[in-house]
């Protein structure tokens, strides 16, 4: 399993790299599947994504931030996030990442993870009941500690006013604009919570 998504997310990472921080990586060129806009990276991304799907013969439902659901009659489906922190990707801030699932029916049926930082490379792999690793190294947690945690909280427009109050309970708080690569930093013991 781990080795198919990688490739997925391989190619999404040398289809990204050439447009990210460019004028044209932020073209504005249709809507989501959530209504939002689908800029012109997102879409060479989830392009790059589908294609290499395809080259591999994979049998999947898939369910991507940029188009509608694509039912194929299997069993499983893949959920695919092509750019992750696409802002972050259009302005050049070093902060964006491919996430990919698979699993069925819901939440609870996911049976892997990859999540691939597109700048650096780094792969972030869990699988349900083998643990997580970064680059096949396990990850691990750190224990909690009041007085030197870090938070990383997305308090954008949308946000809860909750956030705003656990914002309160740790000394620093960090908000990176990729919300599969913040949850990695808490599974690799660089944050404490997301």
């Amino acid at each position: 399993m781990k080795e198919e998504l990688e490739e997925i997310a391989k190619a999404v990472r040398m289809a990204v790299l050439p447009v990210a921080g460019t004028p044209s990586a932020g073209e504005i060129v249709g809507h989501g599947a959530d209504g939002n806009f689908s800029y012109r990276i997102d879409r060479i991304a989830e392009d790059a994504a589908f294609s290499k799907i395809k080259e591999m013969g994979l049998k999947y439902n898939i369910l991507s931030e940029e188009s509608q659901f694509q039912d194929n009659g299997a069993e499983e489906t893949l959920v695919l996030d092509p750019v992750d922190g696409s802002r972050n990707a259009i302005n050049g801030l070093p902060m964006f990442s491919v996430s990919i699932a698979v699993g069925k029916k819901n939440l609870a049926g996911v049976r892997a993870g990859l999540v691939m930082d597109i700048l650096s490379g780094r792969v972030y792999y869990a699988e349900k009941d083998n643990g997580a690793t970064m680059d096949d190294k396990p990850l691990k947690t750190r224990k909690y500690d009041e007085r030197r945690s870090v938070f990383l909280l997305n308090l954008g427009a949308n946000a809860s006013s909750n956030l705003y109050d656990l914002s309160r309970k740790s000394p620093v708080v960090r908000s990176y604009g990729s919300a599969a690569l913040e949850i990695c930093l808490v599974a690799e013991g660089r944050a404490d919570l997301y």
